[in-house]
């Protein structure tokens, strides 16, 4: 186990050595690593700031002349480009992504990757695996330099988990990975809004408990998984399982949607005034909520959606409500239909 034993040796270390952050840092040490030399690298003042802090911390420690100064990547890239050979160009930490192979987190052994990412897909962040226990090593951070600390010591901080192909065999050793376990569905998680593909991305525990559902059904929601955002890749694999399941192919979670992934259906709006169609135009979020339950249930507001203004569209949409549900049928939303809309009537 040569180089992964002497990789995870390199790695405690650097702990041991209270090694720090540095933006671009790549293994500099004493003779390299000055105050001039940290806010030349740094991206603000306020960073390079927080840096210097945690070096001169370091140095009153009696560790100046051990530490060396990384960022994330840099801490495994010293070991694997400089001291072991096995990557022969630096790369980044989505670059490390790319280098290795896609694995679940029950599979997860000493050495392998574990990554933040944003909802495109592309890493961050990076750490590595230690231990059988799964602790990880990572240079977190301008506060914190070099750290270890358990996988799920903050829950859903790491989303991707990788292995490195060029260490593959020393990781798997003789024995092959243990097969993956997948996340168990939430059962009886609540919905109470509209998941749909905006700007900015819609983000929660309720997208998260979606995708964990699409997952567990066989629908990818992209590399970062039940990663609580809801990006292109959660759309596309929404709209997949509408399809499959004869539902209106919208990529938007609502009532029918979310009761066919296994959720319970709660919109908890409220509503204190009668919405009808008046001039000037009612706008509002009340509004919207009206229109999003609406949508939900199968009744098209016209092209522009909830857009929060009752107009023709919307007083129509209510109107084929009102008949689908057997009340008076006036395109007036007051305490029957709001509440038959799953609101909660104030008025």
């Amino acid at each position: 186990m040569g180089n992964l034993s002497e990789f995870i040796g390199y790695l405690d270390e650097q702990l041991e050595n209270g090694s720090i952050y540095v933006w671009g840092g790549q293994g500099q040490n004493h003779e390299v690593i000055s105050e001039s030399w940290i806010r030349s690298m740094e991206t603000s003042e306020d960073n390079a700031d927080r840096a210097i802090a945690l070096w001169k911390k370091r140095v009153a420690e009696g560790k100046g002349e051990v530490l060396r100064a990384f960022d994330c990547s840099g801490l495994i890239m010293y070991y694997l480009q400089n001291q072991a050979g096995l990557i022969g160009y630096d790369t980044t930490a989505n670059g490390l992504k790319g280098l290795s192979e896609k694995i679940q987190k029950s599979q997860l052994l000493p050495g392998d990757f574990v990554f933040r990412c944003y909802s495109s897909g592309k890493a961050y962040h990076v750490g590595i695996v230690v231990d059988d226990q799964k602790n990880v090593i990572e240079a977190k951070g301008r506060d914190d330099g070099v750290i270890k600390r358990p996988l799920d010591a903050q829950a859903g901080y790491w989303t991707y988990y990788g292995r490195l192909r060029a260490l593959k065999a020393e990781i798997e050793g003789s024995s092959p990975a243990p097969a993956p376990t997948p996340e168990p569905a939430p059962t009886g998680w609540e919905l109470s809004r509209l998941l749909k593909r905006v700007s900015p991305i819609l983000k929660g525990e309720d997208v998260r408990n979606a995708q964990k559902c699409l997952i567990a059904k066989g629908y990818s929601c992209g590399n970062c998984g039940a990663d609580g955002q809801y990006g292109d890749e959660t759309k596309n694999a929404v709209v997949r399982f509408q399809q499959a399941n004869g539902l209106s192919a919208d990529g938007i979670v609502g009532e029918k949607t979310c009761a066919a992934l296994g959720g319970v259906w709660r919109q908890s709006w409220t509503l204190s005034r009668l919405l009808k169609k008046v001039s000037p135009i009612p706008k509002g979020e009340d509004v919207r909520h009206v229109q999003e339950a609406l949508i939900s249930r199968g009744f098209s507001c016209g092209h522009l959606g909830a857009d929060g203004q009752y107009g023709s569209d919307t007083k129509e949409a209510v109107k084929k409500f009102q008949q689908a549900n057997g009340l008076t049928v006036d395109g007036i939303v007051g305490k029957n239909t709001c509440t038959a809309l799953g609101g909660v009537w104030q008025g």
